[in-house]
């Protein structure tokens, strides 16, 4: 059996030498390499004389190719890596621009626009100039003022709370303080700060008051809807969801065990003690003392309800001739009125109720 196998594999080696050694394949091949060589003499020089003759070289190495592989791989880091940081910076931006929202729709809002920008990268570049716009229209709009922290300085760019301000929580732990310091905003809250710069609680509240009065502005008709029966209940839902939206939890701090109060042992054991009766003149005093609790209770409670009328009555002004400035300002313009002119034109018209006769 292994003798037939040897002849078998004799037989089949032999058939494919000669099936693929063709004699007059071989001359043809052979032929037409001479001409190559013939038309191109260049090719038969010397690998060293090759180099001698490369110019821009310094021992054999091409520094025209060293410069042409730098600027490709930049080319490489800008159109790849340098345009995915780009996303990751405007889906930040983005999600710090909507602190107006839950931070669920802050983080569905991140995703997207990262996803959108590294799908389609002229939709990245569009929002990258909307952002470098709006932040040189910013710095155009207080180019008069000195200070960014005027009450005056008007805000387009977004303030940059984190990197991705999801929530407000300290840990007593380092590590995940550490861990969840990219996805933390207002971390300045209960620390110190430097003197004459706003914390971020403070510019945060007035992103919110600001944004707060757009948004009534926006309903022309929403004196008309206060007389509805359901509008001081969506109203407590609102602002409930607006105060709780930023709550700051505040760093827990750690317990401090208190010594156990001690209690006075009685003299004997079926002795009480009885306190004496008041005198007239401790008498008299807790009378006078609770007498004027009383009366200044009284008079907080007018002023309470004071003050709540005169708010009624300042937001009913506003309210009043805000629409005539409104209108005003489109008639001569034609141009209806921005957030931030609405946002002055409260602020004046504020300062005009103050200053009305009561």
């Amino acid at each position: 059996m292994s003798e037939f196998l040897e002849k078998l594999k004799n037989k089949v080696t032999y058939y494919i030498h000669k099936q693929v050694n063709d004699d007059d394949a071989n001359a043809y091949a052979e032929e037409q390499k001479q001409k190559v060589t013939e038309s191109n003499p260049g090719s038969k020089k010397d690998y060293t004389e090759a180099l001698e003759e490369t110019p821009n070289t310094t021992g054999g190495i091409s520094i025209s190719r060293i410069f042409s592989q730098i600027w490709s791989h930049t080319v490489y880091f800008i159109k790849n890596q340098f345009y995915i940081i780009l996303a990751v910076f405007l889906a930040s931006f983005v999600a710090n621009d909507m602190m107006m929202y839950p931070s669920g729709m802050r983080f569905v809002a991140f995703l997207f626009i990262l996803s959108v920008c590294i799908s389609s990268v002229s939709i990245g570049y569009l929002l990258g100039l909307f952002y470098f716009g709006k932040n040189l229209y910013e710095k155009y709009i207080n180019s008069e003022l000195e200070d960014s922290n005027d009450p005056a300085y008007q805000r387009y760019f977004p303030k940059i709370f984190a990197f991705l301000p999801l929530t407000t929580k300290q840990y007593e732990s380092g590590l995940a303080n550490f861990l969840l310091y990219p996805f933390r905003y207002c971390k300045d809250d209960g620390e110190e700060h430097t003197e004459g710069q706003p914390m971020e609680t403070e510019i945060l509240n007035k992103i919110m008051k600001g944004y707060t009065a757009c948004l009534n502005e926006s309903y022309p008709t929403i004196e008309r809807l206060k007389k509805q029966s359901f509008f001081p209940e969506r109203e407590k839902e609102y602002k409930k969801f607006m105060d709780e939206l930023h709550k700051i939890n505040p760093k827990p701090k750690p317990a401090i065990e208190e010594p156990p109060l001690e209690t006075p042992e009685p003299s004997a054991p079926n002795e009480k003690i009885v306190p004496l009766p008041p005198t007239i003149d401790e008498q008299t005093k807790r009378n006078a003392t609770k007498a004027a609790e009383k009366i200044a209770a009284n008079e907080n409670a007018a002023k309470k309800v004071a003050n709540e009328k005169i708010a009624k009555e300042r937001e009913a002004y506003i309210a009043e001739k805000i629409v005539e400035k409104q209108q005003a300002r489109v008639n001569a313009t034609k141009i209806p009125s921005t957030i931030q002119e609405n946002a002055q034109d409260r602020e004046e018209l504020g300062k005009e109720f103050n200053s009305l006769p009561k």
